[in-house]
């Protein structure tokens, strides 16, 4: 590793070389004053709804004579309060508009984790960057931050008339794009003009059958979107772009076809004959092209274009498609950071280099500071085993296999009775502790409103998680816990219901416990879903809902670990079935290749994650009412007979 000139982080710029990779970061743009902020909804033609962002020069003159009544409070304290709350960002070029309404509104945020301070360094040098961190480390954070940092300065330094979006933030479920939206509505700073900063990209209204039109992109300096809101837009026709910033973009694609595919096998894969809305985006977005022989022609590539990937579960293979496909610049210019914990020796090596290099070794020696102040343990694995005949319910352990195969299970129900009472039961007998939510995920496919109303039907409030919540925030329940401990009642919150498909990045910081109901849903993998990756992509799944627990933040928001208890994810499935069968051999693999991946990271073979350790629930209170409950069936028989 060759190294040109190493300055302290605190300093107006860091310069750094490694390899053949260049990071310099910026320097640092100050700004005192902080501004209010207002939201607007905005209509283009077709009905097409877009939510921005806007700060008019009227609220900026009432927030100036605001600050005037108070004089020498924000004005002359703000500098100083900003160095004295955040002095490890003050050299990642961050204006102290953005830095002041980070400690506002995420105070357990005190410093860059050695990953987020990496990523920024890197992308403010003009690189493409690959960033894997384990989940809940702050990946969308740093997105959000990253991205108002360059649009903050491209507006500062281009006098030019803005001609489209100069950065796009791609994310697969709108879940997500709300809750990015909400990071960048509360760190923005102040625009130059009345222009709005952000816009979010929310599906157009058209008729059934009707030709889908294509609307030109908002001319706003940042635009989110999922792949599917923007493919009804004009993506062919963007000068200004320099970034885009994709968030989960393996969910984006989707399973990947293996190396060694054949062609037949490849002609029918999912990716191939039905591609995702994200190929023709980024393919449209970079300029490439398709020649008459079904060839990629990279010949007007759009080359000063910087793609940014980020997520805890890329892959070698994932990395290679993104080449073939052209979609990070061919040559060695591309920053792969990996701070996972199965992250190979190479890799761990590479990064502890470069955190020498300016100057955080120590940062990366222990434990890390950011995550002293919100340490993130693993949440507890349970699996509830249902009876499908009389009901009755015991924890899955190694004693409890299932001789259950593929071939033999007909799901005839999506999501029995049995596991919606017994889920109901557990949670009445076991809530999560005050001011917490609970997570249900049932079978993707399933009504969320008719699971709802059977558990109503239980006594078990419900609510629904939409994108909105995830912009506007959790409904706070802090009045009513209070009243229902004041009446010596158990505060009962509602159970968050949510689809699968909108759980890959969002962060509840609230959340206590998940319950995926039905397991991970195997049964109702098709044939041709097995064939390209099925099990293994239901496995990630299981992953990914653990990665909603156990986040930087979530302690903080809560109250001390000692007060909240564990979190935990439970899985509710009847025995003897697929579901039974596949949990089984995630947790205890035989010595025969289990068909599920049991955290096996395919860009290290041979190198495994810790496995997942399953918990064991405390039945005592369940084991009493079921006795109850038997005993009261046979007092009901003798009085019939």
């Amino acid at each position: 590793m060759l190294i040109s000139k190493v300055f302290n982080p605190f300093h107006q710029a860091l310069t750094r070389r490694v390899a053949t990779t260049s990071i310099l970061s910026c320097s640092i743009a100050r700004n005192a004053q902080v501004w209010k902020h207002t939201a607007r909804l905005y209509t283009t033609q077709g009905d097409q709804s877009i939510l921005n962002e806007t700060r008019s020069e009227k609220n900026r003159a009432i927030a100036a004579e605001e600050y005037e009544t108070v004089p020498g409070i924000v004005k002359q304290n703000s500098l100083e309060e900003q160095d004295r709350l955040l002095p490890e960002w003050q050299g990642l070029g961050f204006p102290h508009s953005i830095l002041l309404q980070l400690a506002q509104h995420f105070p357990h945020v005190r410093e860059p984790t050695e990953a987020q301070l990496l990523f920024f360094l890197s992308v403010s040098s003009g690189n493409e960057v690959y960033l894997k961190d384990d989940m809940g480390r702050g990946k969308t954070l740093a997105i959000a931050l990253e991205a108002l940092k360059l649009a903050f300065q491209e507006r500062k330094y281009d006098s030019k008339s803005q001609k489209g979006p100069r950065i796009i933030i791609i994310v697969p479920t709108p879940h997500l794009a709300h809750q990015i939206f909400n990071l960048l509505y509360k760190l923005s700073p102040p625009a130059s003009s009345s222009t709005p900063l952000i816009t979010l990209l929310t599906p157009g209204l058209v008729a059934k059958g009707d030709k889908l039109p294509y609307y030109p992109l908002p001319d706003t300096p940042i635009v989110i979107s999922t792949a599917k809101n923007m493919s009804q837009f004009n993506v062919s026709h963007t000068p200004a772009l320099t970034h885009i910033f994709l968030d989960e973009p393996d969910t984006l694609l989707g399973p990947l076809p293996s190396r060694h595919t054949s062609s037949r096998d490849l002609s029918s894969h999912p990716l191939i004959r039905h591609p995702p809305p994200i190929v023709s985006i980024l393919t449209s977005l970079l300029d490439i092209t398709i020649t008459s022989q079904g060839k990629l022609d990279f010949s007007r590539r759009r080359d000063e274009i910087n793609t940014i990937w980020t997520s805890a579960t890329l892959t070698r293979d994932f990395k290679r498609f993104l080449k073939t496909r052209g979609w990070v610049r061919r040559g060695n210019r591309v920053v792969d950071l990996d701070f996972t914990q199965s992250a190979s020796t190479n890799k761990k090596i590479f990064r502890q280099k470069i955190l020498e290099a300016v100057g955080a070794a120590d940062h990366a020696a222990g434990l890390d500071r950011f995550e002293r102040d919100a340490r993130q343990k693993k949440p507890e694995h349970n699996v509830m085993l249902v009876n499908p005949v009389t009901g009755d319910m015991v924890p899955m352990d190694r004693d409890t296999p299932s001789m259950a195969q593929p071939s033999s299970i007909i799901p005839s129900i999506k999501l029995h009775p049995f596991i919606l009472e017994n889920f109901a039961l557990l949670h009445s007998v076991d809530p999560p502790p005050a001011g917490t939510f609970s997570l249900a995920l049932p079978p993707e496919g399933v009504s969320l409103e008719q699971v709802g109303r059977d558990l109503d039907e239980l006594n078990i409030p419900t609510s629904i998680l939409t994108p909105e919540v995830l912009q506007f925030g959790l409904p706070s329940f802090s009045s009513s816990t209070t009243q229902a401990e004041g009446r010596g009642e158990a505060a009962s919150l509602p159970i968050l219901l949510a689809a699968r498909s909108s759980i890959p990045g969002i962060h509840l910081p609230l959340l206590h416990r998940v319950y995926l109901l039905s397991g991970m849903d195997v049964s109702s993998l098709t044939p041709a879903q097995r064939k390209n990756r099925g099990m293994e992509s239901r496995a990630t799944f299981y992953d990914i809902v653990t990665g909603r627990l156990g986040r930087l933040g979530m302690t903080t928001d809560v109250g001390a670990t000692a007060k909240v208890g564990e979190q935990k994810v439970v899985s509710i499935v009847l025995a003897e079935t697929e579901e039974h069968t596949s949990l089984y051999k995630m947790f205890f693999p035989d010595s025969k290749q289990s068909s599920l991946d049991n955290g096996a990271d395919t860009e290290t073979e041979g190198e495994r994650q810790p496995r997942r350790k399953l918990g064991r629930w405390d039945m005592r209170l369940l084991d009493e009412i079921f006795e109850t409950k038997d005993s009261t069936s046979r007092t009901d028989e003798g009085k019939l007979e």
